[in-house]
C-alpha cells in the first residue's frame, strides 16, 4: 500500500489525498469511509488512463469524481501502462492456489503501450535467497505483448491462461504468436477490450511474443 503522493510525486494535488491508496503503482483502491454512503469521491490523478477492474472499461475521469459504491463493493481502478497478473479461480486458501494459472491484464496508456512483472516463489522458505525463484517482466508496445525469458531456477508450473488487453481501439483482426500461430480472442469494440483465451505459455521457460494485428 502506498499513499498517492508516493505515486504521483508531480501531482500536488494528491499531498492532500487521505482517503485512498495506490497498490503499488499500478492500482488504485477508492473505498467508502462514511457509513450509509453508496458512493465515494475518488481523486484521479490527471494525464493517466484510469480502468474500472470490474467493468474493464476505461472511466476516463480526472480530478475529483464520485463514483458508485455499492454495498459489498470497492471501486479499484488499474493504471494505463501497467500490467497486472491476476489468479482468478477462487479457492478456500492461498496454499490451494499456488499452482494455478493466471491471467495477464494489459491496461494501454495513451501511446499503446504497458509494462508489468511476475514474480513466483515457493512461498514456504527462503530458498529464493539463493536462486530458486522465478521473474519474467512483461511489455506491450507497437501491438506486440513481449514476455522476457524468466529469471531464476524455479520451474514454475503455472501458465498464462488468458490475456486481457483494456483500452484497444480501432478494431482487431487477428492474434498471432511470435511463431505464427494464431490464437482465438473476443474482441469487444464498445470498451475496447481484447481477451485471448489458451495462449499456452508457460510462466517461466523462454521468451516469447504475441501480436495483436488491428
Amino acid at each position: 500500500m502506498r499513499p498517492m503522493w508516493m505515486v504521483f510525486g508531480t501531482d500536488a494535488n494528491s499531498a492532500t489525498v487521505d482517503s485512498q491508496w495506490m497498490v503499488g503503482e499500478a492500482l488504485m483502491v477508492c473505498p467508502v469511509v462514511e457509513q450509509g454512503k453508496r458512493d465515494v469521491n475518488c481523486y484521479f490523478v490527471e494525464g493517466e488512463r484510469w480502468y474500472d477492474v470490474r467493468e474493464l472499461n476505461e472511466v476516463g475521469l480526472s480530478g475529483w469524481n464520485r463514483v458508485k459504491a455499492d454495498l459489498g463493493v470497492i471501486p479499484v481502478y488499474q493504471r494505463g501502462g501497467s500490467i497486472v497478473t491476476r489468479k482468478m479461480r477462487l479457492r478456500r486458501s492461498s496454499e490451494t492456489m499456488k499452482a494455478d494459472p493466471v491471467t495477464l491484464y494489459v491496461a494501454l496508456d495513451g501511446n499503446g503501450g504497458a509494462a508489468g512483472e511476475l514474480y513466483v516463489d515457493d512461498e514456504k522458505s527462503y530458498d529464493y535467497e539463493r536462486g530458486l525463484y522465478c521473474r519474467r517482466t512483461f511489455k506491450m508496445e507497437n501491438g506486440a505483448l513481449v514476455g522476457s525469458k524468466s529469471e531464476g531456477d524455479l520451474n514454475a508450473s503455472n501458465w498464462v491462461e488468458r490475456i486481457v488487453v483494456l483500452g484497444m481501439k480501432g478494431g482487431l483482426k487477428r492474434v498471432v504468436m511470435g511463431g505464427g500461430q494464431e490464437l482465438e480472442f473476443n474482441y469487444d469494440a464498445e470498451r475496447g477490450v481484447a481477451v485471448v483465451r489458451k495462449p499456452d505459455l508457460m510462466v517461466s521457460g523462454d521468451a516469447w511474443t504475441v501480436k495483436f494485428e488491428q
